[in-house]
């Protein structure tokens, strides 16, 4: 019985140690954007230890986890990812922006996390699916005749002044 004890401590003790150098990482199952709008991918972190310090990187594939590097130079979303300012990655934050989506952008997206905490830690979220909708033509019809409303009002605007003033000149002669 002591023996069994002894083993079980010594395994609890083994199993703390190596659970205190975890990584929790999370991502939204789903995020939604316009095409030819802006995505917000979240990709939130910490390590069960939060004494230690965070040094590390991020990284985003998609399709899937061992998928095309996002911030590749060369790939489909060249020049449109942005990532977080360093300061936000030591807070717990390895968010990504995606700007002018495409239909072709829908898909998994995937963070992964490498720390060095005591040793090296690397993990995955589960994946967030990016769905891009199209802009139906509605909305971009109520878009044009905003823009035309703006239009006409800055014209009457713009002839409405030199008219007062106008008037005001002639009501003193």
């Amino acid at each position: 019985m002591m023996k069994g004890c002894m083993r079980l401590l010594l395994i609890l003790v083994l199993m703390q140690g190596f659970l205190s150098k975890l990584i929790l990482i999370s991502q939204k199952p789903t995020v939604s954007a316009p095409e030819g709008g802006v995505a917000n991918l979240q990709c939130n972190f910490s390590v069960t230890d939060p004494q230690q310090s965070v040094i590390g990187s991020y990284k985003w594939t998609r399709h899937a986890v061992n998928g095309t590097d996002v911030f590749d130079s060369s790939g489909p979303l060249m020049g449109r990812v942005r990532s977080v300012k360093p300061n936000d990655f030591v807070k717990g934050l390895a968010n990504i922006w995606l700007h002018d989506v495409t239909m072709n952008d829908s898909g998994m997206y995937f963070c992964q996390i490498s720390l060095l905490v005591n040793t090296m830690l690397s993990g995955y979220g589960n994946g967030t699916f990016l769905n891009v909708t199209e802009v139906s033509h509605s909305q971009e019809a109520i878009i044009v005749l905003n823009g035309m409303r703006i239009a006409v009002g800055a014209l009457i605007f713009i002839i409405a002044i030199p008219a007062f003033l106008y008037c005001e000149c002639q009501g003193e002669m």
